[in-house]
């Protein structure tokens, strides 16, 4: 934000809120861009065949600990 708001010679005095400065600057916020990777990542996985290793692994709870180290 602090690269965006240089751009737009806004400061934080001027009480501009971070969601109009991207707006300004077309830019997405990242954190919403990561949940939809996530989901259509998830979608991917789940359209793939039962035997594949990353569909077992994607639900599966670890049964021990690792070791230290």
């Amino acid at each position: 934000m602090k690269t965006l708001r240089r751009i737009t010679n806004k400061t934080k005095w001027d009480r501009t809120r971070n969601d109009r400065i991207r707006e300004s600057c077309e830019i997405q916020n990242i954190t919403l861009w990561v949940q939809r990777r996530r989901n259509e990542w998830s979608e991917h996985i789940s359209r793939t065949a039962d035997d594949r290793l990353v569909r077992k692994v994607r639900g599966r709870i670890p049964e021990e600990r690792r070791n230290r180290g």
